[in-house]
């Protein structure tokens, strides 16, 4: 994936096995942060708690899904922070459904 390692973006990440998306900001080192994360709460190597460091690691840990880092994409780029944050929270709202726990960075008003 030629976006792996691109910062200042939103990105999506799908599921594979129900067809939801996490929506992010920057990409690269925390993409591969939670597929790290993931990937040692699927193989039990990591100590339950109630609420994991992401949204996405919630995800696959209680409905036991595959996640599809191969398919994780940069939907929107933005070098300014509280921007970037605009847009992700615009993203998070227009994307159905999604696995994050929050509206974003930035709280856009629902008109």
């Amino acid at each position: 994936m030629e976006d792996k390692h691109k910062t200042d973006c939103v990105y999506q990440i799908p599921c594979k096995t129900c067809n939801v998306y996490y929506i992010g900001e920057t990409f690269g080192t925390r993409v591969d942060e939670n597929k790290k994360e993931v990937e040692t709460v699927t193989t039990g190597r990591f100590t339950r708690e109630t609420k994991h460091r992401s949204a996405i690691t919630d995800h696959a840990d209680r409905h036991k899904c595959v996640i599809d880092w191969e398919g994780a994409k940069v939907v929107d780029k933005e070098s300014n922070r509280c921007a970037r944050w605009i847009k992700e929270a615009i993203w998070i709202r227009k994307t159905e459904p999604t696995v994050s726990r929050d509206e974003g960075g930035y709280k856009v008003r629902h008109v």
